[in-house]
Order: C-alpha cells, then structure tokens, then sequence
C-alpha cells in the first residue's frame, strides 16, 4: 500500500468522517461511511452530498468553535500540505478553504469526470488512503 502524498494529509484526516478507509478487496460494496454519506441512497456520493458531509467534518474538527481550523487542530497534518491549504496565509483555514482543497480530491477521485463518486472510485482513490 502506498502512502498517501504529504498534499493529500491534510484532508486524508477527516475522511474517516466522510468515508471510512476500508480496503476494496475487502469489502465488495460500500462502506459504512460511504453509505452514511450517500444521503439518498443511490449508491453513489453527488457534490451535494459530499459538500454536506465536509461541512460536518468541518464544524466536528474546529474544537474551539472560531469558524477556521488552525494547524493545532489539525495535529495530524503536514505542515506543508496545511500551507498549501491556506490561500490567504492566515495561518487558519476557513471553511472555503477547507472545501477548495476537499473538492480537488472529490475531482481526482472521480475517474470517469461524471461528477459523481462511486464507492469503486473512492476505494481506489490514493489521496483518500486507499491501494
């Protein structure tokens, strides 16, 4: 399994939220996570979908409620990949930010550029921590 890149860190963190990282061979259908965030069951994770649950992932993560995660939130992130993130160099990262940096891997992930992720495309998508 290869590891993901130091650029994908800081958004592997909350995937655990949005989409648990259970290996393909694994597990034949969705995950837990997957179907969590497949709000109306489709079987498969639209925009709108993903976007809701980056939200809650978003608010979850800011522990001290001030609208913006900051690295000490994020303790698990490469310094690096947090700059990277941080397109106002502010030190913290706003929501906009966060979803900016969320939605190139919704954009990575989606193989077929159909706009839609299936739980094939996730499980196999290295920037999520999958093989």
């Amino acid at each position: 399994m290869r590891r993901p890149s130091s650029s994908s860190t800081l958004f592997t963190l909350a995937v655990g939220l949005v989409l648990a990282p259970v290996a393909l061979a694994q597990t034949p259908g969705p995950s837990p996570a997957f179907q969590a965030t497949d709000t109306n069951g489709d079987g498969r994770i639209d925009r709108a979908e993903y976007h809701n649950r980056l939200m809650d992932a978003f608010f979850l993560l800011d522990q001290d409620k001030d609208g913006y995660l900051t690295a000490q939130e994020l303790p698990h992130v490469a310094a690096k990949a947090f700059r990277a993130a941080d397109s106002d160099s502010d030190l913290k990262l706003s929501a906009i930010e966060y979803m900016n940096e969320r939605f190139k891997e919704f954009s990575a992930a989606d193989k077929n550029r159909d706009g839609i992720l299936s739980h094939v495309e996730v499980e196999v998508y290295d920037g999520f921590g999958r093989r």
